[in-house]
This record gives C-alpha cells, sequence and structure tokens, in this order.
C-alpha cells in the first residue's frame, strides 16, 4: 500500500518520497565512493614518497650526528690520569667511545627498521631504512676523518672502513637491498658493545675488575650466537 497507494495522489506521493530516499542514499553512496578513493590515493602517494627516497639525502644528517658526538666526547667521555697525559692514548679512548655509541645507535635504528619493514631480501630501500643506512655510513666517514686527522689510522682501520663503505654503497646506489644492510648491521654490531666495553676497561687497567669478566663472557656468547644462528636459519 506504501507503494501502490490507494489514489493517485498518494502514489505521486510515495513515488516522490522513494525517489527522495534513493536519491539521498546515492549522495552518500558517491561521497564514500569519493573518500575511499582520495584515501587509496593519498596512500599511494605517501608509498611513492617513502620508496622515493635514497640514502644519499639522508647522509648529511649522518656526517653531522658524528661531528657532534665527537664534540661532545671531547668534553664528557670519562678517561684515566694517564690518558689525560699521554695524547694518543686520549685519543684512542675518544675513537673507543665513538664506536661504542655508533654500535648502540645502529643496533637501536637496525632493530627498528626490521620490526616494522620485516625481514626481506633483495627488495627497494624505503625511507627508514635508507636512514638507519646513512647514519652507519656518516660515522664511517665521519671516524674515518677522525683517525686521518689524529693519526690513528691502521691496516685493519683502513680495511675495516673502506670494506663497509662499500658493502653499504653498492646496495644504496642501486637503492635496493636496504633491509639486507640493516640486518647485516645488527648481527655485525651485535657483539661490539661488550667488546668495546671490554677494551675500554683494559686501557683503564680494570682487567681484575668483575664487570670485565662479564663483558669478556657476553662478548664471546654474542660473537658466536650472531654468527651461528643465522647461518642456522639460512642454511635451513
Amino acid at each position: 500500500e506504501v507503494i501502490f497507494g490507494t489514489n493517485k495522489e498518494r502514489r505521486i506521493q510515495n513515488r516522490a518520497k522513494i525517489l527522495s530516499d534513493f536519491d539521498k542514499d546515492k549522495d552518500k553512496a558517491f561521497a564514500r565512493i569519493e573518500k575511499q578513493e582520495e584515501n587509496m590515493l593519498n596512500s599511494l602517494l605517501t608509498l611513492r614518497e617513502n620508496y622515493d627516497t635514497t640514502v644519499w639525502q639522508y647522509l648529511p644528517y649522518g656526517i653531522l650526528f658524528y661531528i657532534v658526538v665527537i664534540i661532545l666526547l671531547f668534553g664528557l667521555a670519562p678517561v684515566t690520569k694517564r690518558a689525560e697525559k699521554d695524547r694518543r692514548n686520549y685519543l684512542d679512548i675518544i675513537d673507543h667511545y665513538i664506536s661504542l655509541s655508533h654500535c648502540f645507535f645502529s643496533l637501536i635504528f637496525s632493530f627498528i627498521t626490521l620490526s616494522i619493514n620485516g625481514i626481506t631480501f633483495g627488495q627497494p630501500s624505503n625511507a627508514l631504512a635508507n636512514m638507519t643506512i646513512a647514519h652507519s655510513m656518516g660515522y664511517f666517514i665521519v671516524e674515518s676523518a677522525y683517525g686521518i686527522w689524529f693519526g690513528l689510522v691502521t691496516n685493519d682501520f683502513v680495511l675495516h672502513h673502506i670494506g663497509s663503505m662499500v658493502g653499504y654503497g653498492v646496495p644504496a646506489y642501486y637503492n635496493i637491498g636496504g633491509n639486507d644492510s640493516c640486518l647485516c648491521t645488527f648481527i655485525g654490531e651485535l657483539s661490539n658493545p661488550c667488546q668495546l666495553t671490554r677494551s675500554l676497561m683494559q686501557t683503564a687497567d680494570l682487567k681484575e675488575h668483575p664487570i670485565y669478566m662479564t663483558v669478556s663472557a657476553g662478548f664471546a656468547a654474542a660473537f658466536t650466537m650472531a654468527r651461528t644462528v643465522p647461518t642456522w636459519f639460512m642454511l635451513n
């Protein structure tokens, strides 16, 4: 009876009401579709911007970061009395603190990157991975300059830093494999906090301290685990 009224006037009124309701629903539907398309377009643009970044645009910030770290360490880093009198020993200790800073920050940044991006191989690098890589490349550039400037360069120092820069630089050049580099960074730095702390304690003649044995054991355990567990997963 609602649709087919008892008289012509009611039928016209009911039809008008139905058409009016349909038009309202249609407008809502079209508005909803337009909103969905707008959100999809914004998501695609964000995704493109995220993967349209490179390591090189973040590298200056990585370099600046470690210049600031060195300046702060010269004023704040604790050193022994012997180091205060021996300039080379003092500079070497500061270098250890620079490396210690890098290993802590790189572990944090690479862990965050891998937690968000997941562990993938051979995929295009996104902004988060590129920032993490730029941070480590900034460290290697600044520490190399520090070592050259103060005459601390050794053969193993040169080989390690050149190898690291090539290892980071090749994937960065092609803007691919950012997550691979972050995973390698995390594995490679996992044992360094204990190793560097152990080295600093040796410099301070603290080999008999209980913490020295703890960090030595921690270094051995972390080094072994970081090399064997990932290899086992890759082979299986």
